[in-house]
């Protein structure tokens, strides 16, 4: 089982879409999948929700383990046939999750300790959609991943704030996962046609090298009527966004 974060602090940069498509990418390939959306504001939840699965979220369950309270993990486990993978929900109560997890004595670990149960065992990749900060669930993420995939848009207030979160990533390495690595840097939203944008992807591969992924997501319209319709662009037929996305599947499991 691997664990990848899809994060960075900025918003609207593709976190969801990234981790909705690459998922239903990774899935198309046989591989066993579950998605995590650890943001209040759902969207990952609201693309790949199923009518009828009930309100329990990783805030539950985030507060059940650190209260002591039994709960059975496959219980907050649901089930998109479309998609072919699994997914636990996100609610609003997650706005809440970094003053829950602080009351616990092992604080940073709290998610590590959920997704490392037996009933995890059973996927391939687990992939977290975090939410848009730098704040102790972001760290709950990290402390639990194997590697990081960090979407940016290729524009300069954008490229100016993955300082700060590989300095976050560093520091949750020295303090509790030393196995962290970035699996890679991933450009989003790009508009090749202007100049600016070319020169940022320039200058990204410039600094990062290797780091940064072969594939380049433009941004297109698949990406909003495949949320909007309630599933990936994956299984959109004939969509550019869903191709891009599996070339991109490819590169992650290769690294």
């Amino acid at each position: 089982m691997k664990i990848l974060s899809i994060a960075n602090q900025k918003g609207g940069v593709g976190k969801t879409t990234s981790t909705v498509n690459l998922g239903a990418a990774l899935a198309s390939m046989g591989q066993r999948i579950c998605l995590v959306d650890l943001d209040s504001q759902r969207n990952l939840s609201r693309t790949v929700q199923v009518e009828g699965h009930g309100n329990r979220s990783i805030a539950d369950l985030i507060y059940n383990h650190v209260s002591g309270i039994d709960y059975d993990p496959c219980q907050y486990l649901l089930h998109n046939e479309k998609e072919k993978l699994d997914y636990i929900q996100a609610s609003t109560m997650l706005a809440t999750a970094p003053s829950i997890l602080a009351t616990s004595d092992n604080s940073n670990m709290v998610l590590s300790e959920i997704l490392h149960a037996p009933e995890f065992g059973q996927y391939d990749y687990i992939l977290i959609d975090c939410r848009p900060a730098l704040d102790l669930l972001t760290v709950n993420a990290l402390a639990a991943s194997d590697a990081v995939i960090v979407p940016v848009e290729p524009e300069s207030y954008a490229v100016d704030g993955l300082a700060d979160l590989f300095s976050t990533i560093e520091r949750t390495r020295k303090m509790v996962n030393p196995e962290l690595r970035v699996n890679g840097i991933l450009i989003t939203r790009a508009d090749s046609r202007r100049t600016l944008t070319r020169q940022m992807i320039d200058d990204l591969r410039e600094t990062f090298g290797s780091q940064v992924y072969d594939t380049v997501i433009p941004y297109l319209a698949d990406a909003a009527k495949a949320a909007n319709d309630q599933h990936s662009a994956v299984n959109m037929k004939g969509s550019r966004l869903g191709g891009l996305y599996l070339e991109l599947a490819k590169e992650v499991v290769a690294r």
